[in-house]
This record gives C-alpha cells, structure tokens and sequence, in this order.
C-alpha cells in the first residue's frame, strides 16, 4: 500500500482508511447474506416453491461468480496516493465514439452468435410480434375466422382479450413494440435495442459531464460501469423492452437536469414514452425520487406541473389496454381470465405470492451483482457513506431501492432475465451512483486507479463467460425451435415441456409454416377439423429433451398422456402425419391461403 508523505498520521489518512473499511465490510455482508439467503432457506423450508428458471440461473450461473466479486471488494481502497490527489482516468470525445460502435456491434452481433438469431422469452416475442402489426399499419392484427374457435392453441399467453378471439395483440403496452416498426421502416428491426443501448450511454456521458466537470475520472468510471454490465450488453442483443427504459430513463434525467421550461417539457414527452414502453409502473418509480425532490427544494410549481402531467400519463396508459379491447367487439368472461385492466391485473398477480419471495429475491439481488462491474456494488456504497453528498445521490439510491420493495411484494420472479431485469431500467441510477463513489474517492485521495484497471479487466473477461451461459441456456430451446422451423408439416403440434409454450409462437397473419399449436390445449376432438389436405407434424416430449434436461436435469421417454390422445385421435381421423417430406397440395394450398384451416 502506498502512503501519504506526512510527518504522522493525518485526520484524511484516518478517514479514508476507516472509510474504504466501512465500505468493504458492507459490501462483503451484502453479499453473504444474499449468498445465504440462497443457499440455507431451502434446507430449512423444504421446496420454497420458486419457478424455474430462477433455480437453474442461481445455481448454474450466478453463484459460482459470487466469489470472484467478493475477492474484488477486498481490493477496494487497497491503494493510497502518495501525491495526494491520484492523477485522474479521462476519456476523449474519440474513446465515447469508438465505445458506442463497439458496444452497437457487439449487441447486434450477439443476437445471432448467442441467441442464435431467435427470440428466447415471451416478453421479447411479444415485442417481434406486436412491432409486425404495428408496420402494417393495424393496431391489432384479426384472427381468421377458421381459427378462432382454437385460438388458445395458437399460444394466446400474454395476449390482451380482443372480442371473442377476433383478433390479437400484445397485452403489453406499445412504445417499445412501435419503436421496432419504427426501425424498420430504415433497417433491420434488429438493431432497434443496440441503438437503445448507445442513447442511453451517450446520455449517461452528457450527464457525467453536467454532474462532474472537474473530475473527469468520475465520468469514466459510471461510463465503465455502463460498458462493463454484462445484463447492459447482453439485455441488449434482445427484444426486451428494459433497455428502452433505460435509455429513456437516462435521456429524462438529462432533460430534467436542465430545469427549464424545455427540460420541463421534454421530461413529460420522454416520461409518456418511457411509461407506455412496456409496463406503467416501471418509469414512474424511477422519476417519484427525483420529483419528490423538488418538493424537498420547494419548487411547487415544478411539483404542480408533474403532478398534473405524470396522472394524465399514467390516465392514458393505464385506460389503453381496456380502450384496445373495445377495438374488436364485447369480450366474453372466458376469454378474460387474467382481467383487462390493470387492477384485476394487479389482484392476480398479489394472488400469486408464495412464501418463495424472500428466497426469490435474494436470488434476484445476486444475479443483479454477479452480471455488473466488480466494483459497482463498493462504489455505489461509497457514494452514499457519510461525506458531502449531492442533492441527486438520494434520489438516484431510492430509485434502486424502490423497485426492489415493490416488486419484492408484486412479482418476486422475474423469468428469463440477463442479470435482474426489473432493475434494468435503474441501472443508469447505479452507474451514477458508481460515479459519485469515484468522485468520493478522489475527495479521500485514495488511489483505486489499479483495482479499477483490473477489475474492469476482469468485467471484461466476464462478459464472453456471461454470453457462453446465455447460449447454452438459449440453446436448450433453440434446438428444437430451428427442428420445428424446418418441418415440412403445416401444422406442428407441440407437447408439454418446461417453457416448450415459448416454441409456439406464430406470425400475426398466420403466414409461417408450420403453424406451431400448443397441443395441451387441443381436444381429440380438434384434430379432423385441422387436417383437411394439411400434414399435421407432432413433436413429443422426448424432441423437447433438451428442455427437459436443462431445466430438470433428466429426459422423457414418451410424449404426455395428452399428446398421447392427439396422436390416437390423427390416426382415427386419416390425417396425413409428416415424416419429413410436405405434400405438394398442402404447400400449394398453404401459399394460396396462409390464414386459413
């Protein structure tokens, strides 16, 4: 350790040293307690009754890190300046150019080399379905007659009710959906999130050098943060709707930063943005903070004028989905199981909490971690820990911990996810926070210059070991998807397997073959009527084995009782099974009517 030269111990040495202890010791016990949290609860509670995939996530990729993060934080604050200020890190207008490239690259590139050129989860198939009926012009997109008596067959999950199945669409809100169409009226949809991910660490960039004009190391260090999150690039080689929010988010908080009738203004066009990009609580949570604040400063009339702006924002989002359903006609109970509005939404979901939460959460917090810099969880401590703060540091750490509480009773799980995806739209809140922790630094002359070298490294390392953990996960679903994708079938009937429903997933108009149909939700009964001059295909468990395996560790020898049923019932009803080759008169009569039985 390099030391101060003094004559004897000074009051900063004491400081800094008892500073960067305080920091490490929390940082350390953060840690554990999550680590036993995970680990312990299910000894003591049994089978704690979290879905998959959070137990295979813990355990197969989010753990075995947990160490590598824990020797990281010892580092913290090992290194003294023996000049008293430590020369700071700079970054060049060039170095923020050739960052965003790289970065826009590597997110578009990573969805075909790890995601394997497919949409994985439901969210992101959601927001490729919803962006194909936004580009043709329509706002929902109508189910062909023949189809609608089985339209829950056709993988109705998520799907907001539209009449008695006359049309579908996305039971999530539009703006990240649009902004895909949008896209695609210039380039390859593709490229929508990796172009998201680059506003949002330009915007990060302006507000580093509003915030830190003098320290150029602290606009570096939350710009390394940003870079360095592995669930910040590989979030963004998806269709999830998290990395709009996050660079909407970030974009808002420039605009707020100005306090001008411009920045007022830009904040309610982006926050309309931001709320209807997915789901409506998500950016309001980030902005209370920062508007709470404004009463903190008695600035009523800027806490008037959000105060009128954000409940029509959330008036209008919040009235979309149930003003949508109207679009196609009176919806039968039946078909609105899980409710239109959000309030019956909202019942559903808090019916759902299982004693799981907790044990669910802790999961959560590690991956949220173990999928960041090294060095993220120390600094954003630090930024926080005694000293003189900056009026935005309270805001930004509430707006981390917010989403936590209220999800924490909402929904616990969280799906599929690339580090804790409910904390994405946040994450600029924690490399700011990582950036005042730097700025704290350099106040205490403590020179991390090398810990944040290697540590960044190593967040570099990690990256590509992150992107191996997601391909073998995507691949487990990917394998049979490219299977299905190449039948010769018209229709193909899947089995049950764990998340095999996300293999069923059809184009808004029908037009792909083969029509992928969730056969859990099928009668015998169904079977004649769908095949006519089509060849049905049947895929069995046994073709999902590398669902099976992944998820639950062992594969299936024959196909479900059910699938069993179907498979009796196309025998007694003549239909022409595929074995590979499709006949001639179905692809004739496929082409001539996509839509149709």
């Amino acid at each position: 350790m390099a030391h101060v030269v003094t004559n004897g111990p000074s009051m900063g040495q004491e400081e800094a040293t008892d500073c960067a202890r305080r920091v490490r010791l929390l940082s350390i016990a953060i840690l554990l307690v999550l680590a036993l949290v995970a680990m312990v609860m299910p000894q003591i509670m049994g089978r704690i009754g979290s879905p998959q995939p959070t137990p295979t996530m813990l355990y197969a990729q989010d753990l075995i890190l947990l160490p590598l993060f824990c020797i990281s934080v010892l580092l913290f604050g090992s290194g003294r300046s023996e000049m008293g200020t430590p020369a700071s890190l700079r970054l060049t207008r060039e170095g923020l150019a050739v960052a965003a490239v790289v970065i826009f690259a590597i997110c578009l590139w990573g969805h075909e080399l790890i995601f394997q050129g497919m949409d994985f989860s439901r969210d992101e198939q959601m927001a490729v379905f919803d962006a194909a009926v936004f580009h043709s012009g329509q706002l929902v997109a109508p189910i062909p007659l023949a189809w609608r008596e089985i339209a829950p067959a056709l993988n109705l999950q998520f799907m907001l009710p539209l009449g008695d199945h006359a049309a579908w669409v996305s039971a999530y809100l539009p703006i990240n959906a649009m902004m895909r169409a949008l896209v695609a009226t210039v380039i390859d949809p593709l490229a929508t999130s990796p172009l998201l991910v680059v506003v949002g660490l330009l915007a990060l960039a302006a507000i580093g050098r509003q915030l830190w004009p003098d320290s150029p190391g602290s606009q570096v260090v939350a710009l390394l943060c940003y870079l360095c999150s592995s669930q910040v690039v590989i979030t963004g080689m998806t269709a999830y709707a998290v990395s709009a929010h996050l660079a909407l988010n970030l974009v808002w908080l420039l605009l707020f930063m100005r306090g001008d009738r411009i920045g007022f203004a830009g904040t309610l066009i982006v926050g309309f943005l931001a709320t209807g990009a997915h789901q409506p609580l998500f950016h309001p949570l980030f902005a209370l903070p920062f508007v709470l604040g404004l009463i903190w400063r008695r600035q009523w009339w800027s806490v008037l004028g959000y105060g009128i702006g954000y409940t029509v924002i959330v008036g209008f989002w919040l009235a979309w989905p149930v003003w949508l359903s109207g679009q196609a006609g009176p919806v039968p109970a039946a078909n609105d199981a899980e409710g239109i509005d959000y309030v019956t939404r909202l019942l559903h979901v808090l019916a759902l909490i299982n004693r799981g939460a907790l044990w669910t959460m802790a999961a959560n917090l590690i991956r949220f971690v173990t999928w960041q810099h090294l060095l993220l969880l120390p600094l954003m401590l630090l930024s926080v820990a005694g000293g003189r703060r900056s009026p935005l540091v309270l805001p930004l750490a509430i707006g981390i911990v917010l989403p936590i509480l209220v999800m924490g009773v909402l929904l616990p799980w969280q799906g599929h996810g690339w580090g804790y995806r409910y904390l994405h739209p946040v994450l600029g809140n924690a490399c700011l926070l990582a950036g005042f922790g730097w700025q704290r630094v350099e106040a205490l002359r403590l020179d991390l210059r090398r810990p944040m070298l290697w540590t960044t490294v190593a967040s570099v390392v990690l990256l590509p070991v992150h992107g191996w953990m997601t391909y073998r996960m995507v691949a487990s679903q990917a394998v049979p998807d490219q299977k299905i994708a190449r039948m010769a079938a018209d229709i193909a009937i899947v089995d049950s397997a764990p998340y095999s429903a996300n293999l069923v997933i059809n184009a808004p108009d029908l037009s792909n073959r083969p029509i992928r149909l969730q056969g859990w939700t099928l009668r015998p009964a169904d079977i004649a009527a769908l095949c006519g001059t089509r060849w049905i295909a049947f895929v069995d468990a046994p073709q999902l084995d590398s669902l099976n395996v992944y998820y639950n560790d062992k594969p299936v020898a024959a196909p479900s009782p059910h699938q069993r049923l179907l498979h009796a019932a196309a025998r007694n009803a003549g239909c022409h099974v595929d074995q590979g080759v499709r006949s001639p008169i179905a692809a004739a009569t496929a082409a001539a009517m996509p839509g149709q039985l």
